[in-house]
């Protein structure tokens, strides 16, 4: 397969910022579900032990706002207020507005640049999207293979986050009982409208119920013995 550099101007990039390399749609999968629920567990396990024997790199978007608010980090491909946007939606605990989708978007152009992502390895994409407007603009970027919806309840999902069931809890300043359940709140009010918007392109949907002792590892079993559409 022959690449060759473009231009980000799909989502309305400025041409004189990032460049990707790409001539076609990503292949991806969406891991989504409430907080707490164990994704970037997950994707950490898939990215180390791959999915049905396909190399995965897992794209966790929390993890990359939460990185470039904090002020010792400094980047060139992100103005200052865009920053300043990215500190404010975590601080409230909300989601960027549509029309700061732009943001989200220079953010995984870089990530995929820098990872070498290509067609033999699967984007793994967690806490993008969260809504419907960034799954439609996100058509432009990603190939969506399906959808793996972690299920649980607040409470599973509070009693998970309280004991640290996956690990991954430590240092999070944004897990008071009030901000998850913010959190918790607006996951509910979007997953209805995502999970149609999927299902209405026959994008399959793999639900996978959580519990408090559930691990990585033990959803990956499952996800091997499934018949996933790769």
């Amino acid at each position: 397969m022959i690449f060759f550099l473009r231009e980000v101007t799909h989502l309305g990039e400025n041409k004189e910022r990032g460049k990707m390399l790409t001539h076609y749609k990503y292949p991806a999968i969406v891991v989504v579900g409430p907080t707490g629920s164990g994704k970037s567990p997950l994707c950490d396990w898939l990215e180390s032990h791959k999915l049905k024997q396909r190399l995965c790199s897992h794209f966790d978007f929390g993890k990359h706002l939460r990185w470039l608010a904090d002020p010792k980090n400094q980047v060139s491909y992100l103005k200052p207020i865009e920053i300043q946007a990215i500190r404010k939606v975590l601080k409230d605990g909300t989601l960027l507005a549509n029309g700061q989708f732009l943001i989200a978007a220079r953010i995984l152009d870089r990530f995929i640049l820098e990872q070498k992502v290509g067609p033999n390895r699967l984007l793994v994409l967690n806490g993008l999207p969260r809504n419907l407007y960034q799954a439609t603009q996100l058509q432009e970027i990603v190939d969506v293979k399906f959808i793996i919806c972690l299920q649980c309840t607040d409470s599973v999902a509070l009693e998970r986050i309280r004991t640290n069931a996956s690990g991954d809890r430590k240092g999070r300043k944004d897990d008071s009982e009030d901000e998850v359940k913010k959190r918790l709140a607006i996951f509910s009010q979007e997953i209805l409208k995502l999970s149609n918007f999927y299902r209405e392109r026959s994008v399959t949907i793999v639900k996978v119920t959580v519990n408090v002792d559930s691990s990585p590892e033990t959803i990956w079993q499952h996800l091997e013995e499934m018949y996933l559409p790769l």
